[in-house]
């Protein structure tokens, strides 16, 4: 696994079945990945910022909170890979795309390339 990955991870401490355990998990699976990583709140009152030393970023939560990251994703200028794990009330995406649960799984499949899928977003006023 290519090293120097910097991952923003963000979470949603208010999204259905948000677990501070699964957060550490993952957070600590890119790292063992590699990857140093950015935690950064979302929600409610937290605005989505793609941070510019961001090479992947990864949702952790719902569909809403997938949707506010990868709105921020299309937005940020720069083509990113948006990972998606699930830790809200439902996440379609990632059973759609079915990426593995276990975290070190997760990692490994979303720091290689072997998991990638092109996606094209969509906007319809103003949301994608």
């Amino acid at each position: 696994m290519e090293k120097g990955h910097i991952v923003q991870l963000f979470f949603n401490r208010t999204a259905g079945s948000h677990c501070e355990k699964r957060l550490a998990h993952l957070a600590s699976g890119f790292e063992a990945g590699g990857a140093r990583v950015i935690l950064t709140e979302c929600g409610p009152g937290n605005p989505v910022a793609i941070a510019a030393e961001a090479s992947h970023v990864c949702a952790l939560g719902g569909d809403g909170t997938v949707r506010h990251v990868a709105h921020a994703v299309a937005r940020c200028g720069r083509p990113l890979p948006l990972g998606v794990y699930p830790a809200g009330t439902v996440n379609l995406l990632h059973r759609e795309i079915g990426s593995p649960l276990d975290p070190a799984l997760y990692v490994a499949r979303a720091l290689g390339s072997d998991g990638a899928a092109l996606h094209y977003p969509v906007e319809l006023n103003e949301t994608i």
